[in-house]
């Protein structure tokens, strides 16, 4: 019986969390999804840079660092420096994008 009510529990919030996930991003480009992606990133010191970093290697494992860091200086006062930049790009592999 517990394990019924967990499984149901499970199969409801998830449920809850992909209608919401969906009607979010639902109608927008990959760029515009990206770029609401990029703003729902919580601040924190010293760590912004790294978080935008992983979520455009994520979404766009393919790209150069040149246009990672013209995404990061979207988002922050500046980009990081491009020794720093190629460094993180490297650092930062991911699974391919969502496609």
């Amino acid at each position: 019986m517990r394990r019924d009510l967990l499984r149901r529990f499970v199969d409801q919030e998830g449920s809850v969390y992909l209608d919401r996930f969906c009607s979010e991003y639902a109608g927008l480009s990959p760029d515009q999804a990206l770029e609401h992606l990029a703003g729902r990133v919580r601040p924190a010191p010293h760590r912004l840079v790294d978080r935008l970093a992983v979520v455009f290697r994520t979404v766009r494992p393919d790209d150069s660092v040149a246009q990672m860091r013209s995404f990061l200086a979207r988002h922050l006062h500046d980009a990081p420096p491009q020794q720093t930049a190629v460094q993180m790009h490297a650092r930062i592999r991911s699974r391919p994008a969502f496609r």
